[in-house]
């Protein structure tokens, strides 16, 4: 009875260790489960914020937009904004470009990406900066714009006849660096007559630079102004937008080589055919040319048009004023030798505005300039091909295709085609 007894105390107590250590164990496994994941928690979390930390410091220096505006000469804006789209720089001139590159974009932490665009932006501003336009940034247009080429011969008399007097006309043409067929055609019709041969009239054509291709492009209008000396090239980039120091180029190269020799200079551009024995004959037979006169199609009382999404957008900063002063159609117009100085004279103080017939209205007006309207400078869309005839009524068309100008030279030189043309047949 005694060992029945004892043994049932021993069991109990033998039970009792056993839930113990079972607790214990539970207790102790449970414990180290919880101190394994909050570490591993506490890992991740790290890791996490490291990674965001990163990507809050590569963001903060990315290159998000980079704003073109070359076309406006040598003023830069260079735009460095972080993801929320705050600007971190001001706009800055071109002298200070690689300084700011340097302390700007040139940050800890790049990528390739950010590389390669630091990269092609400091590649594209050094061949920008070469160029010296006068930009529309400017107030004043005080400094000459630099014309790397120009005719060598062109202003020197053909003959010892014509050194004793003045020769007639020259013909400025508006043309883009790539339009080589272009050029290439107007030598071969409306350029090609008698009046050129002689030296009475000359014809040259104006040209900005380009980037593309650059050195290829750039040799090609160097061996093309060799062979016909006929070239006057600015250094400014050839855009639409830089229409306006193409031309004020063409009165600064008018008036200081050419002004001396010449009684009338034409500005007109490449998709003009120019019926240029008329005109020559026309200009001859005028008195007036050591006046400042000017003459073509006379626009007058227009407003300015102030939607930006308009191709001859004019914003009021550029000019502020309700109307236009009058002026004449970019296309063809014909001034005197002292119109040309007296309007390069006045664009030399005067704001460049986006639209050159305006801005030479500006300057012609400033000048006392007499303008008069001249209809035979015609301006209508009408397609002369389909009315051929109406060239010899003319002294210019404008919208011509350069691949229409040998219809209308051989038109001009054939009058006998239109001999049963009528004058209700042509076009006023």
């Amino acid at each position: 009875m005694v060992a029945v007894r004892c043994s049932s105390k021993y069991l109990l107590i033998i039970g009792i260790i056993i839930n113990v250590l079972f607790i214990g164990l539970t207790q102790v496994l449970y414990i180290s489960r919880y101190f394994k994941k909050s570490s591993f928690s506490s890992t991740s979390f790290s890791s996490s914020s490291s990674n965001k930390s990163k990507q809050i410091e590569k963001s903060r220096y990315m290159f998000i937009d980079k704003r073109d505006v070359t076309d406006l000469g040598p003023i830069f804006k260079i735009d460095i904004k972080n993801v929320s789209g705050t600007p971190m720089r001001p706009s800055i001139k071109h002298k200070h470009i690689n300084e700011i590159i340097e302390s700007s974009l040139m940050k800890p932490a790049r990528t390739k990406e950010q590389m390669r665009k630091i990269n092609e932006l400091k590649e594209k501003i050094a061949k920008e900066i070469k160029f010296n336009p006068n930009s529309q940034g400017r107030n004043k247009n005080g400094d000459p714009i630099e014309i790397p080429i120009s005719p060598e011969k062109f202003c020197r008399p053909s003959s010892t006849a014509l050194t004793l007097a003045r020769r007639l006309l020259v013909i400025m043409v508006t043309s883009h660096v790539k339009d080589v067929t272009v050029r290439e055609e107007i030598r071969q019709t409306w350029a090609d007559v008698p009046e050129v041969n002689s030296g009475q009239v000359r014809v040259v054509h104006l040209l900005g630079m380009i980037t593309e291709n650059g050195e290829t492009t750039q040799s090609l209008i160097e061996h093309e102004a060799e062979d016909y000396d006929d070239i006057v090239q600015g250094a400014f980039k050839d855009t639409y937008k830089n229409l306006t120091t193409k031309t004020l180029m063409g009165l600064q190269w008018a008036s200081t080589q050419c002004g001396s020799s010449f009684k009338y200079f034409m500005k007109t551009d490449s998709d003009v055919y120019v019926n240029l024995p008329k005109l020559a004959e026309h200009l001859a037979g005028l008195k007036n040319w050591e006046k400042p006169r000017a003459f073509g199609r006379k626009w007058v009382d227009v407003k300015p048009i102030r939607s930006p999404l308009h191709k001859w957008f004019v914003p009021e900063r550029e000019y502020p004023g309700s109307t236009y002063p009058p002026y004449l159609g970019g296309s063809a117009y014909v001034i005197t030798s002292l119109a040309a100085r007296m309007a390069y004279h006045e664009a030399r103080s005067t704001r460049l505005v986006r639209l050159e017939d305006l801005f030479v209205g500006i300057c012609f007006k400033k000048a006392g300039v007499q303008l008069s309207d001249e209809p035979r400078f015609s301006v209508s869309l009408k397609k002369i091909v389909s009315k051929p005839c109406d060239i010899h009524s003319l002294f210019t068309h404008h919208g011509v295709k350069y691949y229409d100008l040998q219809h209308l030279k051989v038109t001009q030189d054939h009058p006998d085609l239109c001999v049963n043309v009528t004058s209700a047949d042509l076009t006023p």
